[in-house]
């Protein structure tokens, strides 16, 4: 039988338990307010940084501690209502989508998580997203540039478009992956439809924009049409107010001309052009990336090693802090394959050559994957391996019946003869050190500025 002492003895634990509940919940409770208070505090905080970067707090923006502030504010609701969250948002995805979160970052997925939620909460409280999500999709550009997700965001940034200027940017983000993915027939249909809006008040800014696009999609089929359009995106772009979307459009636009120039053979007008592109344009780290990797083509097929190996040193390291696994990388192995082939290593142009090609079809980068495969040819042929070139042949065949050969016969052949046009010359290119002197007598010299005897060595060659 229980003592009466017992009987009392245990309602009373459960009793102090159900206080200590009650205490640690009115706790809870009474924390909420500085909490939130406190997540307000470090985004004023960041946003501050962000707006003044001559301050010297680094450590601030470092992205993971970004993307952890984001998932504080979204699952506690801080701010989300507020125009002030909203930049946040917008100034972290451009920052993760220009200059990279490093290439340390191992949060991919995570980023994508909090501003898929962040996005989607700012959504149902009927805030605009069309941008948001048009920056998420120049993000995506880096690690999938053409894949569905991508795709999927650009579409859903069109469908949650309130204005005529966004829908129309939103068409112009379409037409360029278009481009990517060598659909160029959708991407002159997406464009014929951004052409129609441009006459719409306020958006006369992206007509520069719109010819670039233009030109890009006539690039790989006909330079003399293309060389029309680059040059009047920049005769219209240099007459209109020069705003970021003018001054970018018109900095590309040189810098195919630039392209154009050095298909022909013309090293220095080529340099000279894309030097001029990039000096307009802004210095986001993709696009100065990109940058450095044109100029190493033109470098490497005007003579020079040295020159062209410094430009895809600085190129390589602006894709890995950006971490641009898609396309640029590609690219830059295609180069490193080319640069090794002349200076003698045809082991390590086989191995960079590969790697791309097994890169471009992850990444379904079509374009990427024939350049490839068309190098590997060549070196399969002048390795007499002409079973492995048989193989590799018949691959890019098949991809170009599949991805490029669009438009009709007449179009096949454009993109074939401007293709030859591109063609490195492996076999007579002789390697220079220093200044380089190209065929016809000329010393090509880089106009870029830069020291280029500051070369690391082999670290661009060692990615994992």
């Amino acid at each position: 039988m229980n003592s009466p002492v017992g009987l009392y003895e245990e309602p009373q634990r459960e009793v102090n338990g159900l206080t200590a509940s009650l205490d640690i919940a009115g706790y809870h409770a009474s924390m909420q307010g500085p909490m939130r208070q406190s997540i307000q505090n470090a985004i004023e905080w960041r946003m501050w940084l962000i707006e003044n970067p001559s301050a010297s707090h680094a450590e601030a923006l470092d992205a993971d501690t970004l993307i952890g502030l984001l998932e504080r504010a979204v699952s506690r609701e801080v701010m989300l209502g507020t125009q002030r969250f909203v930049d946040f948002l917008c100034a972290l995805l451009t920052r993760m989508a220009d200059e990279g979160p490093g290439g340390d970052f191992r949060q991919q997925q995570e980023f994508i998580a909090a501003t898929d939620s962040a996005i989607c909460k700012l959504d149902k409280l009927g805030k605009p997203v069309s941008d948001l999500l048009l920056i998420q999709a120049a993000y995506y550009a880096n690690i999938e540039n053409n894949g569905e997700r991508r795709l999927a965001v650009i579409k859903a940034a069109e469908d949650r478009s309130r204005t005529v200027d966004e829908r129309l940017r939103a068409l112009l983000v379409l037409a360029k992956f278009f481009i990517d993915v060598s659909d160029y027939p959708r991407a002159s249909d997406v464009l014929d439809q951004c052409q129609s809006l441009v006459h719409v008040p306020d958006t006369s800014r992206l007509l520069p924009d719109i010819l670039m696009t233009r030109g890009i999609v006539l690039f790989y089929s006909d330079h003399r049409q293309a060389q029309r359009f680059f040059a009047e995106a920049i005769k219209v772009g240099e007459d209109a107010p020069q705003t970021p979307d003018v001054m970018n459009a018109v900095g590309t636009a040189y810098r195919y001309l630039g392209r154009i120039r050095a298909a022909q053979r013309q090293w220095d007008e080529a340099l000279d052009l894309m030097v001029r592109g990039q000096q307009l344009a802004d210095n986001s780290r993709g696009r100065v990336a990109f940058y450095h990797l044109r100029l190493a083509e033109v470098m490497l097929e005007a003579g020079s090693a040295v020159e062209a190996k410094y430009h895809l040193e600085q190129s390589s390291e602006f894709f890995r802090t950006v971490q641009q696994s898609s396309t640029g990388q590609i690219q830059v192995d295609l180069v490193l394959a080319r640069l090794s082939l002349r200076q003698g290593d045809r082991r390590q142009a086989k191995v960079l050559l590969w790697r791309a090609i097994s890169a471009a079809r992850e990444h379904s980068y079509p374009r990427g994957e024939l350049l490839c495969l068309a190098d590997l040819t060549r070196l399969q042929v002048s390795s007499a391996d002409f079973f492995g070139a048989t193989r590799t042949l018949s691959r890019g065949i098949l991809v170009f019946l599949r991805y490029e050969a669009k438009g009709g016969l007449r179009q096949i052949l454009a993109r074939l003869q401007t293709a030859v046009k591109f063609a490195p010359r492996l076999i007579r290119m002789k390697v220079r050190s220093h200044s380089s002197t190209a065929t016809d007598g000329l010393v090509v010299h880089c106009p870029c500025g830069a020291d280029h005897s500051e070369v690391v060595g082999e670290a661009v060659c060692s990615r994992s």
